[in-house]
């Protein structure tokens, strides 16, 4: 029971500290905890996930290749890793992230060239206006609206 004792005097202290202290105790607190549980998930994995060995041929006239899933002992530190399968993914991933961006880039840069040869385009041509003479038959006139007048509306007073 003596460290519930501690413990509890060291909760007690660290409610009183400044907000400060209090969020470095929660970063580090956060963190060492987030690195522990990837620790023991990558530890289950390695012990978990089948390692993926080559087989014998199963005869000699046919020769084919059977695949056997082996678990890998825990010291065995040759073959495929997690380690080593989550740095080919992550190399994988990010080659297929920088060929994505390139193609966006290039896709852009085919855009924007359209764009631009299109509004050169545009600007580059001219108003023509074609004016014919000849005898003009109507000519506009203007008659101003009738004036009509209003009926007067009578004020009301409010209370």
């Amino acid at each position: 029971m003596p460290n519930r004792e501690k413990t509890k005097d060291f909760i007690k202290k660290l409610q009183e500290k400044d907000e400060k202290t209090k969020r470095v105790y929660l970063a580090v607190a956060s963190s060492v905890s987030m690195i522990v549980i990837v620790l023991l998930w990558i530890l289950y994995l390695n012990f978990t996930v089948p390692m993926v060995g080559q087989g014998n041929a199963t005869s000699t006239a046919a020769p084919t290749t059977t695949i056997d899933y082996i678990p890998r002992p825990a010291g065995n530190a040759s073959g495929n890793s997690f380690l080593n399968t989550l740095g080919r993914g992550f190399s994988n991933v990010s080659d297929g992230l920088v060929n994505g961006v390139e193609n966006l880039t290039n896709q852009i840069g085919s855009f924007v060239s359209r764009l631009e040869e299109q509004i050169r385009g545009e600007f580059q041509k001219t108003n023509t206006f074609n004016i014919q003479g000849g005898t003009q038959t109507i000519t506009p006139t203007f008659t101003p609206p009738a004036t009509t007048t209003l009926e007067t509306i009578p004020t009301t007073t409010l209370p």
